[in-house]
Order: C-alpha cells, then structure tokens, then sequence
C-alpha cells in the first residue's frame, strides 16, 4: 500500500517545490552549515533523499562520498538528473538498514520520521544508529507540532503518520538508544536585512505571547512548549 500512495508522489506534490535551486541550498545551508562535519570525505547517507535537493546541497559543498535512498521510483529518477550520486530504491527502511553493512559518519532524515507508522518508528531509528559509525551523527528534520500551522502541517500530506514536538522527538531519539540529543528550531531564509529584523521581532513577540497565554490553559504538570518554529531540528550521536 505504501510503495502505491508514493508512486506519483512528485506529481502530486510538484506545486508545493521550488525549482530555484540556490534558494533550496540557502536553506539547508542556515540549518546545517554548523552540524556538517568540515571533512569533504565524509561519508553521508539521506534516507528519504526525495528529489535530491539535500544531496544537491552538500554535493555544492563538496561533499563527494554522498549518497541517497528513497521509496519513491519518480522521486529517484528526479534526483538523479539533478545531482550525480547513488541513490537507490528501497521498498522496506528498517529491512534495507538492516541487512546493510554499511557504516557512515552522518545519517540525515528530512521530513521523514513523520511518515513512518508509529509502531515502526523506534526500531527504525534503532536501524539507524546501528548504520552509524562509531563517532557518527545523526540528524533528522519534523514538523513542529507546537507551531501555529502544526496541524496544518500534519495533515496536509496524507503520508503523514505521526506529528512531534521537542519532548516527543527527543523521547524517541532517546528510547532508540541515541545520546548527546540537541533539539532546535529551523531558521526562516529571509535575505532582506530590515526584513528579516522585522520578522524575527515580530516572531519573538508572537511566540512569548503564546507561552503566557499556555502557562495559564495547561494543565499541573504539563511541559510547554519552548520551541515554535515551523520545523523541528534534532541532532545526536550513535551512543553505546
């Protein structure tokens, strides 16, 4: 059922892409120009690598031991006309990563994990953490569900399993044996500089005005929220 739903993925989402290729970069670049290692020989897995914009990405950074995996046949056929890599067609992750024995220095997940059942989702990222080596970092990108346009993000996509927040994220990172676990929020590519002042004032006013208003409406006990952003960044290492 899954490989039929992705089958015309592309398609079907093809709207929602950017085809301006510099301003994708500029995006992973705000998010991931301080969690790459320096080394251009690392050796980096994407697992759901879609249509290849992450690997475009680090491929402009020089990065050359890059490769990709995805469920999608359209996706893959897309990434591979835009970035020059392996990228190969999985039809089961906990199963591919499991019998691979492959090891890699980083492992990355962008709007991935909120497409796995939740039932699958520990031993997947067990999978994961067993695919790193032994200095390895693992990094993964979610919908924020504590954002404004959380739920808006959860269900717009059919795909969509599961939703998480900083604790949830965290607690699952956890429970799969993960350690040194770091957990932000994505930044907003805003290239005008007053612009980008304006915004970032205004989004600093709005979200400590949800957070008084929710220490009021939670529940004893309860964790808020801390973090607001549209996307979730969680960072961690392969632990014992």
């Amino acid at each position: 059922m899954r490989e039929n739903i992705y089958k015309n993925y592309t398609k079907f989402y093809s709207e929602g892409i950017s085809e301006d290729m510099s301003k994708v970069c500029s995006y992973y670049e705000d998010d991931y120009k301080d969690i790459l290692p320096k080394a251009k020989d690392t050796k980096i897995l994407d697992i759901g690598c879609g249509m290849g914009h992450f690997l475009y990405y680090l491929s402009q950074k020089g990065y050359a031991n890059i490769e990709g995996i995805d469920i999608c046949q359209e996706q893959i056929d897309a990434a591979k006309e835009l970035v020059s890599c392996n990228i190969n067609k999985i039809s089961d992750l906990k199963a591919y990563l499991s019998v691979s024995t492959d090891t890699f220095d980083v492992i990355t997940m962008n709007d991935v994990l909120e497409h796995l059942d939740k039932k699958e989702i520990i031993e997947v990222l067990k999978a994961v953490k067993d695919r790193l080596s032994s200095s390895g970092i693992f990094v993964c990108r979610v919908p924020n569900m504590s954002n404004i346009f959380g739920v808006y993000l959860l269900y717009n996509d059919f795909t969509h399993e599961i939703g998480f927040t900083e604790h949830s994220i965290a607690q699952a990172l956890r429970t799969a044996g993960f350690e040194d676990i770091t957990i932000y929020g994505n930044k907003t590519r805003i290239n005008s500089f007053w612009k980008r002042v304006i915004f970032n004032t205004i989004q600093k006013m709005f979200f400590c005005t949800i957070k008084t208003i929710l220490a009021y409406i939670y529940m004893p006990g309860s964790r808020q929220p801390k973090i607001m952003t549209t996307f979730l960044m969680a960072v961690c290492k392969k632990g014992e």
